[in-house]
């Protein structure tokens, strides 16, 4: 796709995932049954929790390990850096969990978006 390389449409899944869990624990485990979505206590929580799985999850999959080979002319320990990036909308996963924090905050602050 245009917008993401490698496996970038991760913060999109992410954000799509928190946002079903906190919809499940509202209505279940808390059962409120008006509308919550609006709530900035929810919208807090759901951008935090994106937040919280794009970051770890994002070091995980950007962790560069070097493989190390040896040159056949030289017999010299040769090391390679695979520079496959895993980006969405030009952005590192890793760091669209700072970008979904933020957002969850000024929800928490403003109260609306």
């Amino acid at each position: 796709m245009f917008f993401c390389k490698g496996k970038g449409i991760f913060a999109l899944l992410f954000l799509f995932a928190s946002v079903l869990i906190t919809t499940s624990f509202t209505y279940f485990i808390l059962q409120v049954e008006n509308d919550f979505s609006r709530s900035k206590w929810f919208l807090f929580a759901t951008f935090n929790l994106a937040g919280f799985f794009c970051w770890t999850i994002g070091k995980m999959i950007n962790r560069k390990s070097p493989r190390i080979f040896i040159d056949p002319k030289t017999n010299q320990a040769v090391q390679l850096v695979d520079s496959k990036r895993n980006t969405f909308f030009f952005i590192p996963v890793r760091y669209w969990g700072i970008i979904y924090s933020v957002i969850g905050i000024y929800a928490l602050i403003k109260g609306d978006l």
